[in-house]
């Protein structure tokens, strides 16, 4: 490794086999630098202190001013080591292939470190840059072909990644790609000029060193056959650029300034390829500083057009693609500066329309498509249909009121003036007609109905479906349709028709099926009174279920249309009456009953126990009466004796003595003395 002071090789210190980009650690004052013999020699001054076992082929380093740690990329590997003072503290793996893990760089704003690579094994394909935050991996950003080196702006931020393949760099603002910019033919290691603030991006392919000012080229300066790569020195101002063919070191002028190109447009910066009404697409440059007999040449242009050395060149693209121009201004003082822009040039607008239906009929709305393709959007449509009447819609509805053929006419236009005709011829034919006639729109469950449908204009033959029909019917493609309904309700029912030009036509009418009851019943019985329930059932069926409840007591629910009770309850009832068919449909109706207590005296039970108890104590009187007149008599006397004798003289006079065997004397005492009980006994009956 040589060491420079000025001009001049102060010292060459041995590094190891093929040295590679290092890093300048200022914390430390150690420099890092990568050698082919997978390790890194740490340099003090003029001697090596140490030297770092890393990965196979270690390629670059970069120093993180943050975190005080150097990052050492290992080609061969795929893999990122951290080396902390003289130690590796970690490995970051990037990629599984090898010989694709190349230049790296850190940004001082964001403490990010950007390391490139190839994607996969092919070095041609698209790249990457990885975004290592300490040790983390952030982001994967896509750039060009096979990039190698990456460099950072620490004016604006901005990293820089050389596409080797691709003849570009890739502008990174963080994680994002913010600009692409053509520079020279393998553009190498882009390193940063804090004097002027530009980014000097050498290429072995011209022998130039590209300036780059933002996300523009604004200079190509000569430097060497094969500049690879340099560094600039904010001591004395110089940029040092190496050279591989032949080996050595060229000096460049760090505080140089140079003219720029401000602008680089395209207008439109979306054409149309053999746009009609622009005339051309113009690309227009804009230089600033002091140029003066420039010349202009513009590389990458579609076909139908050609470079010219003019400051806006106008043309109209025949080709259609994404075109990446670029322009190259030199100046007579060599200076040659240069932008580039992306041109999409679309295929001429396209357009295609028809009618969803043609033929159709009168009467029918109609939809209308219209797509566009190609051309520049957005589109706008302009629809005329032969009938007077006019749309602006892409795939507008419309409906022709008489029959005829008519012509429907569709012009498209873009944003870009082109412009697109089609027309279609629609037939149409008289307006369908559909008229439906239900034998009855109300029927008892039971009964069979019949559907007739009646179908007019259009275009025959005629398809038919119904829907909405009660269980027990079943769709049929005919005009006519019979059927059993099974259950009750109200259905709404839908005829349709279809004719040959798939219009439709549809009549709906309601249905009711019904499953009635009618009950016959007095509305009041008195108690006692027999109670009668006849129902009679409109509809059903099969046998029918019959079922009473809110019956008074005395009564109880039999499965019979008549049911006969006495209430023994006076009082108010709902009765509620259901009947069910054999296929589970029920019917229900209630009525209202009044039993009545009776209000005459012969209906009170204390009137009738009273009487009652009268009647038996007269029987009894009239038995006893009964048995008693009807003793045969003993004798005139004996009923003369049976009489109470009165006394002839004083109080000591003694009756006469009944004869022996007389009733009076079989109830008389042992003296023979009347017996006054007896001839009370009809009293104590009564």
């Amino acid at each position: 490794m040589s060491v420079i002071n000025g001009t001049s090789i102060v010292g060459t210190i041995g590094v190891g086999g093929s040295p590679s980009y290092a890093a300048f650690d200022s914390a430390d004052d150690y420099v890092y630098v990568p050698n082919g013999d997978r390790g890194v020699a740490v340099i003090g001054g003029l001697t090596v202190v140490a030297t770092v076992p890393v990965g196979e082929a270690p390629y670059a380093a970069a120093f993180d001013s943050q975190n005080g740690d150097v990052y050492v990329s290992n080609f061969d590997d795929g893999n990122l080591s951290v080396i902390s003072g003289t130690s590796v503290v970690q490995n970051i793996q990037l990629s599984d292939c090898s010989q694709c893990v190349e230049g790296l760089t850190y940004d001082t704003a964001t403490g990010y470190v950007y390391v490139v690579s190839f994607a996969g094994t092919d070095p041609y394909a698209a790249g990457q840059v990885f975004v290592i935050d300490g040790t983390s991996i952030i982001a994967a950003i896509t750039t060009g072909e096979q990039p190698l080196t990456v460099g950072y702006d620490s004016a604006n931020g901005f990293v820089y990644v050389a596409n080797h393949g691709y003849r570009n760099l890739t502008v990174i603002n963080g994680t994002s790609v913010v600009a692409s910019i053509t520079c020279g033919e393998s553009p190498s290691s882009p390193f940063f000029d804090s004097a002027n603030g530009y980014e000097y991006v050498p290429d072995p392919g011209t022998g130039n060193v590209s300036v780059v000012s933002g996300t523009a080229s604004v200079a190509s300066v000569t430097a060497g056959p094969e500049p690879t790569s340099g560094a600039f020195d904010p001591a004395d101002g110089l940029l040092y650029v190496t050279d591989l063919q032949p080996a050595g070191v060229y000096t460049l002028d760090g505080n140089a300034s140079y003219d720029r190109i401000t602008s680089f447009t395209a207008s439109p910066t979306e054409a149309e390829v053999n746009s009609t009404t622009n005339d051309s697409t113009l690309l227009r440059v804009s230089v600033e500083g002091s140029p003066s007999d420039l010349t202009y040449f513009y590389s990458g242009l579609p076909s139908g057009c050609v470079s010219e050395n003019v400051s806006i060149l106008a043309c109209t693209p025949a080709q259609a693609g994404i075109f990446h121009i670029s322009v190259v201004v030199n100046s007579t003082d060599d200076v040659s500066i240069s932008a580039a822009l992306s041109l999409t040039v679309a295929a001429a607008l396209d357009v295609s329309s028809i009618s969803t239906r043609t033929p159709t009929d009168a009467g029918y709305s109609d939809l209308f498509m219209s797509s566009a393709s190609y051309g520049v959007p957005p589109y706008a449509w302009s629809w005329q249909f032969g009938d007077g009447v006019s749309s602006t819609l892409a795939t507008p509805v419309h409906a022709y009121a008489l029959p005829g053929s008519y012509t429907a006419e569709v012009w498209t236009n873009d944003s870009d003036g082109g412009s697109a005709y089609r027309s279609v011829v629609v037939y149409v034919f008289p307006a369908l007609q559909l008229d439906v006639d239900i034998s009855n729109s109300t029927i008892f469950l039971g009964s069979t109905i019949a559907i007739n449908a009646n179908a007019s204009g259009g275009r025959s033959p005629y398809s038919y479906a119904y829907t909405g029909l009660p269980p027990g019917c079943l769709t049929s493609n005919a005009s006519s349709l019979a059927c059993l309904p099974t259950q009750s309700g109200t259905f709404n029912v839908t005829t349709s028709v279809q004719d040959r030009n798939g219009v439709w036509a549809n009549v709906t009418e309601a249905l009711i099926v019904e499953f009635a009851l009618r009950v016959g019943s007095p509305s009041q019985v008195t108690l006692g009174q027999k109670l009668t329930l006849e129902v009679e059932a409109e509809g059903g069926l099969g046998n029918l279920t019959y079922n009473y409840s809110g019956l008074p007591p005395g009564c109880i629910s039999l499965n019979m249309p008549t049911l006969s009770c006495i209430p023994s309850v006076a009082g108010s009832y709902d009765i509620a009456i259901r009947v069910v068919d054999q296929e589970g449909n029920r019917a229900s109706d209630s009525v209202k009953l009044e039993v009545l207590g009776s209000s005459s005296l012969w209906s009170n039970p204390w009137v009738i126990g009273g009487l009652a108890t009268g009647i038996a104590i007269a029987l009894v009187v009239i038995v006893a009466y009964a048995r008693r007149k009807g003793e045969p008599p003993q004798s005139t006397d004996a009923y003369a004796a049976y009489k109470i004798p009165s006394r002839t003289s004083g109080p000591s006079a003694e009756p006469a003595e009944l004869p022996r065997g007389s009733p009076q004397a079989s109830r008389s005492g042992a003296t023979g003395a009347p017996n006054r009980a007896e001839d009370d006994s009809l009293s104590d009956l009564i």
